[in-house]
């Protein structure tokens, strides 16, 4: 895990002002925020709560349930979470029918996010500095 120092970077570590951190810091709300970035950090949560054993849970211990809770934490990223789900469940289901067609998929899905990402950061250059590359002209 990292050497936090201070509540600040507790805060900024479960996406909390340092205000709210305070707050729940106060009336010892922290708990579930605690497990709930465990979880999705793979953390050993006797090890979170107790300071026994080791920090991160080992491959032998991870079960289905585990993964359930990730897969979990990684909808919650989702504006629209119940289209993320919809579109994991078809992921799944394609798979299974033609493991073939699932890569080809997969492969599409992650060179359209990394165009995207190249793409948005090329517009936030130009947003930046007001300059426009002139070969897109």
């Amino acid at each position: 895990m990292e050497d936090l120092k201070s509540d600040k970077e507790i805060a900024e570590l479960f996406d909390l002002t340092p205000q709210e951190f305070s707050r729940r810091k106060k009336r010892g709300t922290l708990l579930a925020k605690i497990i709930d970035w465990g979880i999705c950090q793979s953390a050993d949560l006797n090890w979170l709560l107790t300071g026994e054993g080791s920090p991160y849970v080992g491959q032998q211990r991870h079960s289905s349930n585990v993964l359930d809770i990730k897969h979990n934490c990684v909808i919650q990223e989702f504006d629209d979470k119940e289209f993320a789900i919809e579109v994991n469940e078809a992921l799944v289901a394609l798979e299974k029918a033609s493991t073939k067609n699932f890569y080809e998929i997969g492969g599409y899905i992650k060179r359209a996010a990394q165009e995207a990402k190249q793409k948005h950061s090329v517009d936030d250059e130009t947003r930046l500095t007001g300059t426009e590359d002139t070969a897109k002209k």
